[in-house]
């Protein structure tokens, strides 16, 4: 389901590395999925975002799991707009 949707979906294992970038991220950040799968979600969040993505990422070294909604930088360093 994430291969098809126009959404940015990412899946971030327990140490975490993410192991999965939809297509649009292409669209959306310029990035290529593969370019992203390796990568950890703070290198591209936004200094008000750190905090929610840190406790986020804590949650999952401890176990567990869950998801948060954040926007990440494009190639370009802007901030995506969401409607």
């Amino acid at each position: 389901m994430a291969e098809n949707t126009a959404d940015l979906v990412t899946h971030v294992d327990a140490t975490g590395k993410r192991i999965f970038a939809s297509p649009a991220a292409r669209d959306l950040l310029g990035y290529e999925p593969e370019e992203l799968v390796g990568g950890r979600p703070l290198d591209l969040a936004y200094p008000d975002d750190r905090t929610v993505l840190e406790a986020m990422l804590s949650i999952l070294a401890a176990g567990g799991s869950g998801r948060t909604r954040t926007v990440p930088r494009q190639t370009q360093g802007r901030r995506l707009s969401l409607d």
